[in-house]
């Protein structure tokens, strides 16, 4: 299978065109692998910079959880101190007569 000179005009060229998109695509891939690990590193090192919020802990937590259960005490004793003035009804739940 020998190639004559007329179609080695034309192989040739489409070689060489066919190497440059290859490595066009090549050079693209590359590209944008540095641009993702470029914004990766600036977010990181935003990430490293930043103060982030902590949660509280010792005195502060223990704090916080004793004015829930104060305030949640006091709602309670809201609630049993409404719940006696409702008992104290006049007569309600007491014995009338009324056969008179």
């Amino acid at each position: 299978m020998s190639l004559k000179f007329v179609e080695l005009q034309i192989a040739l060229p489409k070689t060489f065109e066919a190497g440059k998109v290859s490595e066009q695509h090549q050079q693209q891939a590359l590209l944008g692998q540095e641009l993702a690990s470029r914004a990766q590193q600036k977010q990181e090192a935003r990430k490293r910079t930043s103060v982030s919020e902590s949660s509280p802990t010792g005195k502060a937590k223990k704090e916080a959880v004793a004015h829930r259960t104060e305030s949640a005490s006091q709602e309670n004793n809201e609630k049993s101190s409404a719940k006696v003035n409702d008992l104290t009804h006049p007569f309600a739940g007491h014995l009338v007569d009324f056969k008179g």
